[in-house]
């Protein structure tokens, strides 16, 4: 399978977003994803965290990947219509996403991404 990474954390933290990344490459690699793209987002900026999920859906028209790696919901964004937004058009081109928590790997449904999403935002 075909990944696009997607990193991100909230401050300008390089070393931490880095970390993040390299989490997701092993992840990736321990699953034996092949990774064919990364978008790594640093800062609390939601205009730049716009455009980063705009390119991802860019690439995903491309058939780049076949699914997005990241380590949680909130990644791609706190607002639920956002989140669910991105997730929809990513379904709407057979993609799905894919999260690297213990116990919980892929998500493919509209419910379950909901789920996810709000419980997230419970324990934040």
């Amino acid at each position: 399978m075909k990944v696009c990474i997607y990193a991100r954390v909230g401050n300008n933290d390089q070393a931490a977003l880095d970390a993040q990344v390299e989490m997701l490459k092993d992840y990736a690699s321990a699953k034996g994803y092949a990774v064919t793209a990364i978008v790594s987002v640093l800062g609390t900026s939601g205009m730049q965290n716009g455009q980063s999920l705009k390119s991802i859906i860019e690439m995903a028209d491309e058939g780049i990947f076949d699914t997005v790696l990241a380590v949680k919901p909130s990644h791609f964004s706190r607002d639920t219509v956002t989140y669910m937004d991105f997730a929809g058009k990513l379904k709407e081109q057979g993609k799905t996403i894919c999260y690297a928590l213990p116990n919980h790997e892929t998500a493919d449904s509209f419910a379950v991404f909901d789920l996810i999403h709000s419980l997230e935002q419970l324990t934040t």
